[in-house]
């Protein structure tokens, strides 16, 4: 099929959900869409309109086969126009001759979604409520659980709010909100300090006073940029308030000597590193754990070096977090619990930093390589009363980590009493609540209470550029 067969434009009118609809689609999508019947997603979104009675022509964006699409929903006329994702193959066809009668139709078909206003389509989750018959927190019926939750939630920001931070941990904060507000802070500040290990040789300090004048200096053009294109989101401009801070900053800093500068740099960045480095190892760790136990906080324990390469290192990662939980009863007394009922003494690890070949597509082999070492790991936390926390993942491999945990859990008769441990639920993800029915069903099967830790943003970043980088819709939703 030539380009002219493929993108000539063809309208059909078909039965979906009970109601008639015109559609309207290019032939080369005819076999895709049409299946033999319209593709189940396109009836999902439909479903949607006539259970909510929406009227408004909506955009939104589907997946069939693996290939994603950009629908145009017209509620009160029921039309649907088909797409390529973002109108990037029309916006390439009629780019230099939108005057051919050819690519004429192409762009009238396109504009008929591109006029479609952004803020008329529905929030995601609305219609993930809707297709997993999830609860609605927004009806009526749930106004007294939405109470209860916003006095739970008060209770919790004073109680917080008991805590007095230093002032640099309010530094510090204030660093990690701009990175986690702005891309451009986390792009040039983060890429900063991943080079600055790598120049422990300066020292004389050139390279990294080099270093940070060439961050600063992006950052601030960056900055310019992203305010004359006007952008929004993660993407736009830092405040003109924090770009003059940056430019005195700047001027400063070109002002110091390098050896100075360096020396507050890296001194900074080691004090910034003992807010969430303990210590290199579980004897160093008692300042920390009892600054925290002090003031009424508790914290989890996770060994860092999780990117193994090596069955070596595979096996080094095993023993120190056993090490970790051997160690823990010189800092708190085994047994104890915190105001929730969940052991202090409590360790965070990740399934996949057991394995150098962790292969989330191949079980059985993944499992041989990983269950040893998470039963030793189990079996030695029960009899020291420490917490496990099966920490996030990497999207890719979430699956796996639960049903390896799950299958040493149930295969294992040691931990079949086992309740001090529980698993991570990413709950920005869009199916995050299919993997909470799993941890349940998990729970039931095993009869026992098992806390979960919720997590808002864990690989948030590095997934929605992996997707942006591969054209593929994104696992998360994407208003963080």
């Amino acid at each position: 099929m030539n380009s002219i067969d493929f993108y000539q434009v063809k309208r059909t009118n078909i039965e979906i959900a009970s109601s008639q609809w015109n559609v309207e689609f290019y032939r080369g999508y005819e076999e895709l869409v049409f299946n033999p019947k319209i593709d189940s997603s396109i009836s999902d979104v439909i479903c949607f309109i006539h259970a909510r009675n929406y009227d408004l022509p909506f955009r939104f964006p589907i997946e069939i086969g693996s290939i994603q699409f950009l629908c145009g929903f017209f509620p009160k006329s029921k039309s649907i126009y088909i797409a390529s994702k973002q109108l990037s193959h029309e916006l390439t066809l009629t780019k230099n001759d939108s005057d051919n009668a050819f690519f004429y139709q192409i762009y009238q078909h396109a504009q008929k979604i591109a006029t479609i206003p952004l803020h008329n389509t529905p929030p995601l989750i609305e219609f993930i409520t809707h297709k997993y018959n999830l609860a609605d927190f927004s009806a009526d019926e749930y106004k007294s659980v939405n109470l209860e939750t916003e006095k739970i939630a008060k209770e919790l920001v004073t109680k917080v709010g008991i805590y007095k931070q230093t002032w640099f941990e309010k530094l510090s904060d204030f660093g990690l909100d701009l990175t986690a507000n702005y891309m451009l802070v986390r792009i040039h500040l983060l890429k900063f300090l991943a080079i600055l290990p790598s120049l422990d040789h300066d020292k004389k300090g050139t390279e990294v006073k080099k270093s940070l004048l060439e961050a600063l200096t992006r950052l601030i053009n960056d900055s310019a940029i992203a305010s004359n294109k006007k952008l929004k989101g993660q993407q736009r401009a830092l405040p003109s308030f924090y770009i003059y801070c940056m430019q005195v900053g700047l001027f400063i800093f070109k002002l110091l000597p390098a050896s100075f500068l360096a020396k507050i740099i890296r001194y900074s960045v080691s004090l910034m590193a003992k807010r969430f480095i303990a210590g290199e190892n579980i004897e160093s760790c008692t300042y920390s754990l009892k600054g925290l136990l002090d003031t009424n906080r508790e914290a989890t324990l996770d060994q860092l070096g999780e990117l193994v390469v090596s069955n070596k290192e595979a096996n080094e990662y095993e023993e120190k977090v056993i090490e970790i939980i051997n160690g823990l009863d010189r800092h708190i007394v085994p047994g104890t619990n915190n105001k929730a009922g969940i052991k202090q003494a409590h360790v965070s690890i990740k399934v996949s930093a057991l394995s150098n070949d962790f292969k989330p597509y191949a079980f059985e082999e993944t499992y041989k390589k990983v269950a040893p070492r998470l039963r030793n790991i189990l079996i030695q936390a029960k009899k020291k009363k420490v917490f496990i926390n099966i920490d996030a993942e990497h999207y890719h491999y979430r699956d796996i980590v639960l049903k390896i945990y799950e299958k040493v859990l149930i295969d294992t008769h040691e931990l079949h009493d086992y309740a001090d441990t529980g698993i991570v639920i990413q709950a920005y993800l869009r199916d995050g609540h299919l993997h909470f029915q799993d941890v349940l069903k998990l729970a039931h099967k095993r009869q026992l209470r098992m806390p979960i830790r919720l997590v808002k943003g864990a690989y948030w970043d590095v997934e929605t550029v992996e997707a942006e980088a591969h054209n593929f819709n994104a696992p998360e939703f994407l208003n963080k």
